[in-house]
């Protein structure tokens, strides 16, 4: 979202600016420049039951059938 509100032609300029004005946080990651040193990337599991629900269902691609 932040990379969208600093670089969309789409948001008005002063907006743009203000956010653009914001950086990086000066207390964190200070030995690496204020980046993280990897990626974060979350974990999920999969729950499995009678019916598993994708990507499918939420897009109204697929119905769900009840037993």
């Amino acid at each position: 979202m932040l990379y969208f509100l600093s670089t969309s032609d789409r948001v008005p300029q002063a907006v743009r600016d203000r956010v653009n004005a914001w950086g990086l946080a000066r207390d964190e990651f200070t030995a690496t420049g204020n980046l993280p040193p990897q990626m974060y990337v979350r974990e999920a599991r999969r729950m499995i039951s009678d019916y598993v629900m994708t990507e499918a269902d939420c897009r109204w691609q697929r119905k769900a059938t009840t037993p």
